[in-house]
């Protein structure tokens, strides 16, 4: 957990990375985060490199943390950047949306699943749902709402 650390952020993480020389950053376009995005990661760098040397050591051993194991060099996991959204309570109330799919439950995820952290085409499921339950549809032209 981040807060459990000198860090507090990602924000200060990030910053000491980069002046290691670890990874880089790119600044927002408006120059006012210097830390917007990941722009490259020096995979040949001495300090990545001792820390997968100590990780693999603590596998092998048994020691390591079974996360990491489970992201391990067998494992294949892409990392992705994705917008969530929340919907606000009095709109799910209003809407009588079902409680589990407003909470995430079904999410592809287990880091998402009923954290209320919904993807786009979650939302999109959502909102067509209701259309459909409550009969909103023009039956002359679907793209149309009533």
């Amino acid at each position: 957990d981040m807060k459990q650390t000198s860090y507090k952020k990602v924000g200060p993480f990030l910053l000491e990375m980069e002046s290691k020389g670890i990874i880089q950053l790119g600044a927002s376009k408006d120059g006012k985060d210097r830390c917007a995005f990941l722009a490259a990661i020096v995979k040949q760098h001495p300090d990545l490199l001792e820390f997968k040397r100590q990780l693999k050591k603590e596998v092998e051993a048994g020691d390591a943390d079974a996360s990491i194991i489970a992201s391990g060099p067998d494992t294949k996991r892409k990392m992705a950047v994705v917008d969530l959204f929340i919907v606000p309570r009095h709109i799910s109330d209003g809407l009588q949306l079902e409680k589990d799919d407003v909470m995430a439950v079904n999410a592809k995820s287990e880091e998402r699943k009923g954290t209320g952290f919904l993807t786009k085409a979650e939302c999109r499921t959502l909102i067509e749902g209701y259309i459909e339950k409550e009969e909103l549809a023009d039956t002359s032209n679907r793209g149309n709402i009533l």
